[in-house]
Order: C-alpha cells, then sequence, then structure tokens
C-alpha cells in the first residue's frame, strides 16, 4: 500500500562527510517486508543490477504498453506468477522464473513483479535446492545443472539484503563446478561423449554470478577455464563457429543420427549469455571472437528456411522445421555482436529486429518454462541496440 504525504525530501551528497550515526541493520526473516521503497525503472535500469535493461515504454495517455512484447507481459505475468507451486522446478522455475520477475520489475519499477519474484526465490531456495549433504546446493529432484540458478540468488541478495540468498549462491555454485568442472567445457572432435550447451551454461553462468557479486578471484580463474575450454571446443570444428557436439550422444533427439554433429540454436543462445558476461567483465578477445563465430553459426546452420525462425537442432531431421519459439531467447546474442561491433554489423541488427518482431507476435507463453526462456535474456537485446542512440 502506498503512504501519501507521509514523507520528507532528502538530498545526499557523494564526497562529504556524514552528520548521522549508522542505524543498525536489521536482519532479513521477512518473505515481504512490511514495506517497500520503489524506485523509478530508469534508476533500476541504469543500475544494471539485473543486466543491461531499458524500461517498459508505456502510451502517455492510456499507460498500456506499447509493444507486443510488453504487452505479452501484462496478459500472462498475471496467470503465470498465480500458478500452485509444484516442488519441482520443471514446472515451477525451469529456466529460472525469478530471474525472470526480478527482470520485469527493474523493467517497471512495480511491486507486483518484485514480490511475485521474491515469493519465487525463497520458495526455491528452500524447498527445491538440497541444503546439506554431498549434493548440497543441487536440485532436489533433478542432477541437471539447468535446474540451478544463481543468477536468481544474486538478484534477491542485491535487491533485498537477505544473506540467506547469498550463502545458498555459494552452495550453488559449489555443485555446479564439481558436477561440470571446466575442463567439461572442452569436447574434441567427433567425440560421442554426452555433451549440450546448456549443461555448460548454467555452471559457467553461475561462476560468473557469484565473481561479480563477491569479487572472490578463485572464481574468475574457474570463469577463465570455461572460456578457454569453449574456445577450444569452437575451433575443433573452425569452418563451422558453433559448439558442435553429436547429436545423438547429447541424448536431446533421438531423431538425430548417430553420425550428426551439430547443435541446438536456444542452447547455444544459452551459453552466449554467460559468454557475453565474461565479455562485459574482461573484454577479453577470445570470448568477442566466440561471440562472432557462435552468432554466425546461428546465422549459416540454424535459421529456418523463412529466414526468421530457427530450427531446434541442426539435424537432417529439423532442416525445413523452423519455429519462432526460440527467437526471444537467441535475439540478445545478436543485439550484443551489434554491439560490440561498435554498431557496425548491420546484418545482426537487421536479423535482430527481425526475429525479435516474430518472437513477440508467435512465442508460446502459457506456460511458466516456455514464457521464461522467451523473457529471460531478451529485455537485453533492446538495451545492446539502445546505445546507438547515445
Amino acid at each position: 500500500f502506498s503512504i501519501p504525504h507521509k514523507y520528507e525530501y532528502i538530498t545526499m551528497k557523494w564526497g562529504e562527510p556524514r552528520t548521522l550515526q549508522d542505524i543498525s541493520i536489521t536482519e532479513v526473516t521477512w518473505v515481504l517486508p512490511d514495506g517497500i521503497v520503489l524506485l523509478p525503472a530508469s534508476w533500476l535500469c541504469k543500475s544494471r543490477i539485473t543486466g543491461d535493461q531499458v524500461p517498459m515504454e508505456r502510451d502517455k495517455s492510456t499507460n498500456e504498453p506499447v509493444t507486443k512484447y510488453d504487452q505479452n507481459i501484462e496478459e500472462y505475468f498475471p496467470v503465470l506468477s498465480d500458478l500452485k507451486w509444484t516442488d519441482d522446478t520443471r514446472s515451477d522455475n525451469y529456466y529460472d522464473t525469478m530471474h525472470v520477475f526480478y527482470q520485469l520489475y527493474t523493467r517497471t519499477g512495480e511491486d507486483k513483479y518484485f514480490k511475485a519474484a521474491r515469493k519465487e526465490v525463497v520458495h526455491y531456495r528452500e524447498k527445491e535446492i538440497v541444503q546439506d549433504g554431498p549434493r548440497r546446493g543441487g536440485n532436489v529432484k533433478h542432477i541437471k545443472t539447468r535446474y540451478v540458478y544463481v543468477q536468481a540468488m544474486a538478484d534477491d541478495y542485491l535487491l533485498t539484503g537477505d544473506p540467506r540468498s547469498l550463502e545458498i549462491a555459494k552452495y550453488m555454485v559449489e555443485y555446479l563446478t564439481k558436477a561440470v568442472p571446466p575442463e567439461k567445457a572442452y569436447l574434441p572432435k567427433w567425440s560421442r561423449k554426452f555433451w549440450t550447451e546448456r549443461e555448460i551454461a548454467f555452471p559457467f553462468l553461475g561462476v560468473l554470478t557469484y565473481y561479480e557479486l563477491t569479487g572472490e578471484k578463485r572464481y574468475f580463474e574457474i570463469a577463465r577455464q570455461y572460456m578457454g575450454n569453449l574456445y577450444k571446443t569452437q575451433n575443433e570444428w573452425p569452418g563451422r563457429g558453433g559448439f558442435i557436439h553429436n547429436l545423438r550422444s547429447s541424448g536431446e533427439d533421438a531423431i538425430a543420427k548417430i553420425t550428426e554433429y551439430g547443435g541446438s540454436a536456444f542452447m547455444t543462445s544459452l551459453l552466449l549469455e554467460a559468454i557475453i558476461k565474461y565479455h562485459e567483465l574482461t573484454n577479453s578477445k577470445i570470448a568477442e571472437d566466440s561471440i562472432y563465430r557462435a552468432l554466425d553459426w546461428l546465422k549459416k546452420e540454424c535459421l529456418g528456411p523463412d529466414g526468421e525462425t530457427f530450427i531446434y537442432l541442426t539435424a537432417d531431421y529439423y532442416k525445413d522445421k523452423g519455429g519462432a519459439q526460440g527467437n526471444l531467447t537467441i535475439v540478445h546474442g545478436f543485439g550484443y555482436g551489434y554491439k560490440i561491433s561498435g554498431y557496425k554489423r548491420i546484418d545482426y541488427l537487421k536479423l535482430g529486429k527481425k526475429i525479435f518482431e516474430r518472437g513477440a507476435n508467435s512465442a508460446f507463453l502459457k506456460k511458466r518454462k516456455h514464457f521464461n526462456l522467451n523473457y529471460r535474456s531478451s529485455g537485453h537485446f533492446l538495451a545492446y541496440i539502445s546505445g546507438e542512440d547515445k
């Protein structure tokens, strides 16, 4: 609720000595606080607290979202945020409901998104994450790393100060780096070992997120090893540019032939989230080249026949079966590639805009998994391409 007229303005001046004593820090023992200080979306976006963002654009006369992309949020969020928990991440949080909701809070400044994200975080970390024993930090029901979301814990810690989220984030990173250590990011050519882009994506992204949150150098070194091994994997197939693996052995699609080597467009884009974050933190030339190679592979091998949707896998079975469902998961990479090219790779911009619009108009959003895939990174695309105007 709001408290009208019961406030006073203060002026904060950086670099001047303070005249008041510190107040005691109140331990976070709540799920939702008694009150929330709402900050404008413009400030939240500039803080980059949930990555690169721009405020939701609204009609000045009606306050309704202007774009179909944002209209979809207003349509589907009330239904998806009200679903009852199953205590199974595949239903409740697949691809990180919490991180998505916190991003929506950043883009709007509206407390409904903050409250929904906060409730999801507390439930997820306490009910769906192992609290002790050899699998501490892993998912209660699923061993795969794609169910362990460090970003959500970082968002929550930064926005609420809850030390429990920081504690769980460390457990998660410890689990992720044991389950998929950096050496597993390298896959030799023609290998038939199990390997998929997304099983590397979440450990790499988790380590980077925790390093950014804490500054602990050992996690940066682990991240550096992930990046180096991923780049070696790309260089096993220098004429292609993707993170090429055996499609049958990956277990992702039994239809693929045992002789087929390729990749997944949407899983590669999950991995690109981590590589982009690594590049933002380091300005690494290896990461930059990795991003360009992956984007060019997506253009060359993964576009469907219509030129504006993507095939699920680069297997013969899918070559004529493009679909818009992955568009908004994939688009962020093209925005970032355009940005780091000095806004010169117009081909990335044109394709990015095309697939963004198609995704906003055609994506299936009625389940949390699909909503999360579409909104976990696509907001960054808008921020990346907006920099050209600054």
